[in-house]
This record gives C-alpha cells, sequence and structure tokens, in this order.
C-alpha cells in the first residue's frame, strides 16, 4: 500500500520514500497548492515561520535528516530531472522490478493538469520571493537548508 503525506512521521517503522526539495521552492509550491486546491490563502511569510503550517525545517528533519529506519530519500530535482539510475533506487528500495523506462516528462503532467504540476522549477519558485522573504526564509531554515545541499547563495546572486 502506498500513502502520500505531507505530514509528520508517526512511530511506525514501515517503509517511506520521502521527496525533499528546496525549502523555498517547497513551500512557494505548497502556498500555490493550498490556494489553488483548498482555498487556503496563507502568506508566504507564514508559511516559512510555520505559524500557519508545519514548519519545513521540522518536517525535513524528522523525515530525512532523523536517522528513521526504512526511508529512502529522494532529492526533488532527481525526479524532475530524470536523473540516471533512479528507477533502479526506487526499484531496489520497494522490491519490485523496473517495468519500463520512465518515459513521462514534466510538461506531459503540466498538460494533463496544469494548476496541479504548474512549471517544475525551482528557479522559478525561488524567484516569486522577495528579498526579505528570502531573508526571513534564511533565518527559519538556513541550517536545515545547509545540511540538504541546498545553497542559499546561489539563489540570491540569480534573483538579487
Amino acid at each position: 500500500m502506498c500513502v502520500k503525506t505531507h505530514e509528520l512521521p508517526g512511530p511506525d517503522t514501515h517503509r517511506a520514500i520521502y521527496i525533499v526539495r528546496d525549502g523555498r521552492a517547497a513551500l512557494v509550491s505548497y502556498c500555490h497548492y493550498l490556494r489553488d486546491f483548498w482555498e487556503r490563502n496563507i502568506s508566504l511569510e507564514a508559511a516559512i515561520s510555520g505559524s500557519a503550517i508545519p514548519s519545513w525545517s521540522t518536517h525535513v528533519a524528522a523525515w530525512a535528516l532523523s536517522g528513521r529506519p526504512n526511508v529512502l530519500v529522494i532529492r526533488y530535482e532527481e525526479l524532475t530531472l530524470a536523473r540516471a539510475g533512479l528507477l533502479e533506487k526506487l526499484s531496489s528500495f520497494i522490491g519490485r522490478p523496473v517495468l519500463r523506462p520512465n518515459d513521462i516528462t514534466f510538461s506531459d503532467l503540466h498538460e494533463l493538469m496544469p494548476a496541479f504540476f504548474r512549471c517544475g522549477s525551482n528557479e522559478r519558485n525561488v524567484g516569486e520571493m522577495t528579498q526579505q522573504q528570502l531573508e526571513i526564509f534564511d533565518s527559519y531554515h538556513g541550517p536545515v537548508q545547509a545540511k540538504m545541499g541546498y545553497a542559499r547563495a546561489s539563489y540570491l546572486e540569480a534573483y538579487a
């Protein structure tokens, strides 16, 4: 059985695939999702601070950095860029063979559901943030962002 969730992990030790994304891009995307599908208009600042939704850092720490057994961490970029070896990594983790190559592109998904598959771009999502929002994000999430290998400076240079 597979379950998609945005919740924090429970006490169980069932296998889980955790998709991690640059926190800035993830929060912008999640705000769009809440607005477009759940009619919840929360400010990006409220999302960043964790006052309106669970904190990005808490979520990442609980799933990806906690050392939980049976959690496979996949980077969002591996999915959107169809990185070599991803299907094999997933296949090995779930114990099922790869039946065919992944030939579905983000453009295909966007065409089917444009509101759900908006842009697929970290850079474009981060580009929606103001300098002040980037600084607020860094004050809340900078250490976890760095632990996950997402460098703040590269985005500041691109969008400053």
